[in-house]
């Protein structure tokens, strides 16, 4: 399995929150160490399945954080070692999603309306946290996130998210996968909150090639 498609598929990892002051755990740390009594089972199963699916044909519904800034930019290049440099900061609404050679004129036209729908909306992003394997930026209000992935697999039933292997869906920003020194949190933390908008979503493609590019975007109403 690729880094890039590992990206995406190993979020549900991190769905277990750390106790706070917990430090997130290093790149040396295997799965196995994790608190989480189903891991072995989960962590086989999610990577025996996204592994037997043809290569390229997975897709991604998110919404890209337009709003950065250096600090947060300077951790997720030093620290994310799961993010490949053409998945943008975001939040995802659902993966896995439709396989692109099944993103035809009638899917297409059917997200642009279910988008279309939802008003846009600004959040903040205003507290670092902790996932075990994990750092993490928290989008607030989280509601509308949770309601929009809610909504698409309602629509969709039959792809849920994270393949139905987590329970709770924690809308964030994830910004690191390794250790982060404490001086680099606190830079970070000293420029928070940054407000952002939320005015579109975005089909993103895992390529041939191994990257995620863009399918299309779909505007938010007004």
């Amino acid at each position: 399995m690729t880094a890039a498609k590992v990206a995406l598929a190993s979020e549900p990892l991190a769905y277990q929150r750390a106790s706070p002051g917990t430090a997130i755990a290093s790149e040396d740390v295997e799965p196995s160490q994790l608190p989480w009594p189903r891991r072995s089972f989960f962590v086989r199963d999610l990577l025996s399945r996204l592994g037997r699916r043809r290569f390229g044909a997975e897709t991604a519904l998110i919404v890209a954080v337009a709003a950065a800034h250096p600090a947060v930019d300077r951790i997720k290049r030093a620290y994310n070692r799961a993010s490949p440099p053409d998945l943008p900061l975001h939040i995802t609404l659902l993966y896995p999603f439709v396989p692109p050679q099944r993103i035809d004129e009638t899917v297409d036209a059917q997200l642009r309306e279910f988008f279309a729908s939802r008003r846009a909306f600004r959040y903040r992003l205003d507290q670092i946290e902790r996932f075990p394997r994990a750092l993490y930026l928290v989008p607030r209000p989280a509601e509308p996130f949770v309601a929009i992935t809610r909504d698409i697999v309602r629509r969709w039933p039959a792809y849920q998210p994270y393949a139905g292997q987590v329970a709770e869906v924690v809308p964030h920003v994830t910004i690191a996968t390794r250790r982060v020194p404490q001086a680099e949190i606190d830079a970070l933390s000293a420029v928070l909150p940054l407000e952002v908008a939320a005015d579109q979503a975005q089909l993103l493609r895992l390529a041939p090639g191994g990257g995620w590019s863009l399918m299309r975007a779909y505007a938010f109403g007004v």
